[in-house]
């Protein structure tokens, strides 16, 4: 589990007493992420009332979303297959890469918006060339304490 030792919870901790592991992962697979262990990078484990919001969580490795108040290194909570939602921040696939964007719809148009300063909104509609899908919705957000410590970009203490 992320910041636990792998041993310190047995099997029956981790599947008993209403805990769930939420894996987390640092790329999308071309199919559902929940699935597709192989892109599984670690866990975190919470309590089921809580982790039933939750599909997946994914690793953020950018600035994009800073003045939205996600960070390098947060771990966002993804709940898969959300139909688009107007205003609403999402994880999606544009020309193979991931993304988290705040999603517009607009005249048959959806219109994606990074939050950093100087970002320009990306426009997909039916006759774009780009390669696009939307993944899942940002239903929660997970700050380790480690990368307020470090941050590996820098190099910085």
């Amino acid at each position: 589990a992320l910041g636990v030792p792998d041993d310190f919870f047995d099997e029956t901790t981790k599947t008993g007493s209403g805990i769930k592991s939420i894996p987390i992962i640092d790329e999308i697979p071309a199919g559902d992420p929940r699935d597709a262990k192989e892109y599984h990078r670690s866990e975190i484990l919470l309590h089921e009332s809580m982790a039933k919001l939750y599909d997946f969580g994914y690793l953020v490795q950018d600035r994009f979303m800073e003045n939205a108040g996600i960070m390098f290194l947060d771990i966002v909570f993804i709940k898969y297959g959300c139909p688009a939602e107007d205003g609403v921040i999402f994880l999606l696939e544009l020309d193979g890469k991931a993304i988290l964007a705040r999603v517009f719809l607009e005249d048959g148009r959806i219109i994606l918006k990074k939050e950093f300063n100087g970002a320009r909104p990306v426009s997909i509609d039916s006759n774009s060339r780009k390669r696009f899908r939307l993944v899942g919705k940002v239903t929660g957000l997970f700050r380790p304490d480690m990368h307020i410590y470090f941050d590996p970009e820098k190099g910085e203490k």
